[in-house]
């Protein structure tokens, strides 16, 4: 009887994840809110070559196929997006998934074209931001290929820490991966703002550069 009630709860908890969010200047669109051409670019970014490159799946995903995915979307209690808009510019895109007692993987990827701009670390804040100070989440979780060097170093720069790796199959080949993960309570800790996080990255570009 608990048990049920408790399934009831979850489930009902996970269908609100589907909304969309504001917090400060920060727009948090879900997917299932997109109007036909902001799912077309997603769609566009999705395959761009520089971001599939580095997915489980980095195949090219056919038209038909990414709207027959947002059409079930709001059908799942487990796999979130949202579109994120940093003062009405699109920034990129966020996601979770294998959501379970407050823990969940998640992913990420900038809008093409901001490449080269500094808005990974823009985009990154406010999606984690986001996850535990929004969402009450514990814990996010992801998973980065060991050949993806500038993303890894990302990872170390911001805190992201490293917890394992696995191998994962990606085109019937065994890649190895890095299991990266933070938690809320190491979030909260450490105080973070987006403009230490710039000034941080700054300097460390800086002394990369010198070398």
């Amino acid at each position: 009887m608990s048990t049920n009630k408790q399934s009831k709860k979850s489930n009902t908890q996970s269908h609100l994840l589907h909304e969309s969010f504001f917090v400060g200047n920060i727009e948090y669109r879900s997917f299932c809110n997109l109007n036909k051409e902001e799912a077309l670019m997603v769609w566009e970014w999705r395959n761009h070559p520089a971001i599939r490159k580095w997915m489980y799946h980095s195949d090219f995903i056919p038209q038909e196929n990414h709207f027959l995915f947002l059409k079930n979307l709001p059908k799942k209690t487990d796999n979130f997006y949202w579109l994120i808009l940093e003062e009405g510019e699109y920034l990129g895109v966020i996601n979770f998934s294998n959501f379970e007692n407050h823990q969940s993987e998640w992913g990420f990827y900038l809008n093409p074209n901001l490449f080269g701009k500094g808005k990974s670390t823009n985009l990154i804040f406010n999606a984690l931001n986001f996850f535990f100070k929004k969402l009450d989440l514990t814990q996010v979780y992801g998973f980065v290929r060991c050949d993806n060097y500038i993303a890894l170093t990302f990872h170390d720069f911001i805190g992201i820490q490293k917890t394992g790796t696995q191998f994962i199959k990606v085109k019937n080949e065994d890649v190895l991966f890095e299991r990266r993960e933070m938690t809320r309570e190491r979030w909260l800790k450490g105080n973070y703002t987006l403009q230490y996080w710039k000034d941080a990255h700054a300097e460390y570009k800086a002394k990369m550069k010198a070398k």
